[in-house]
This record gives structure tokens, C-alpha cells and sequence, in this order.
């Protein structure tokens, strides 16, 4: 039952890609919605455009730290997260990049009732720590997938957290 319901707050509810799931990858019956909203505590900017199935989200937080969240696919949903993260080091220790991961994605889970469907990410996440390596995806509970992966700049690093429902 929790993983039914689970199942069913990612879809309606965290991606909001397509209505009733009857639409096809080229034919969703609505479009993505946006994640975040300006009126969110600590959340300084906020834009978001869709093409077709596809959108995309920036955030500027009140601390200066962005995220991207790009979402595709109305059957098969992808999600996206670019956290650009200042002064991290250049590490390419998995564990490391999981912990991130998890304190971003529930740092997130606590912006919004909406967004309390992150923590259980967080939670399937904790549980497949071990597993994960950067830029694999990592099968989780219920036919939901995970990557994580790192990308170093001038500027900074930025961490990158694919969730679906599908393995890529």
C-alpha cells in the first residue's frame, strides 16, 4: 500500500507530467508544473518555461545557491536537479555525493507540503548509499531509479540527481 501510494504522489503530485498517465511520451494530455514558487521561504528568484512535455526550472535562493530542475516524459518521467554548489571540493567519492544529494533533496521536502514526496527519495536514496556510484543509475524500491553524478566548472561544482521511473 505505501508503495502504491508512493507510486502515485510521485506521479500527481511531485512531477505533475501528464493527467491520469493516459498520454504517450509525444502526446501528454497536460504539461509539467512548476516545482517551486517565488513565494516559497528562501527562494530569492524563481522562472520556469515547458516545451511540449519537457520543462524547465531555474531557483535562485536567498543564500545565492541555484538549482535546475529539468522534468521530460509523460509515461516514462525523468526529473532532473542541477544544484550548483560553491566551494565543495572536487571529489569523486560516491558517498560523498550521495550525502549531498540527500541533504539537498531534503532541504527541498521542507520548502512546501508539496514537496514532502522528496523525503521518501531521501529514504530509498539512504538505503542504496552503498550502491551508488557516480553517473550509474541505481535501481530503487518500487521501480523508481536514481543517478548521481558531479560536474566541475570555474565557478563551482554542480551535483546532478536524476529520478524516474524507468532505467536509462
Amino acid at each position: 500500500m505505501i508503495r502504491t501510494a508512493f507510486y502515485l504522489v510521485f506521479l500527481l503530485i511531485v512531477l505533475n507530467a501528464c493527467q491520469n498517465g493516459q498520454g504517450t511520451e509525444n502526446d501528454c494530455k497536460t504539461k509539467p508544473q512548476a516545482m517551486l514558487r517565488v513565494d516559497m521561504k528562501g527562494i530569492a528568484e524563481h522562472k520556469f518555461e515547458t516545451k511540449g512535455s519537457d520543462s524547465e526550472e531555474f531557483v535562485r535562493f536567498a543564500n545565492g545557491k541555484t538549482l535546475t530542475i529539468l522534468q521530460s516524459g509523460c509515461e516514462k518521467i525523468r526529473q532532473e536537479f542541477r544544484f550548483e554548489l560553491k566551494n565543495t571540493p572536487n571529489t569523486n567519492n560516491p558517498a560523498f555525493w550521495t550525502d549531498q544529494a540527500i541533504l539537498n533533496l531534503a532541504a527541498l521536502a521542507v520548502l512546501d507540503p508539496q514537496l514532502m514526496p522528496l523525503g521518501n527519495w531521501v529514504m530509498m536514496i539512504r538505503e542504496k548509499k552503498a550502491a551508488i556510484r557516480l553517473a550509474e543509475t541505481v535501481p530503487l524500491q518500487g521501480g523508481f531509479y536514481t543517478k548521481i553524478d558531479r560536474i566541475s566548472s570555474n565557478d563551482g561544482v554542480y551535483l546532478i540527481i536524476v529520478l524516474s521511473n524507468f532505467s536509462s
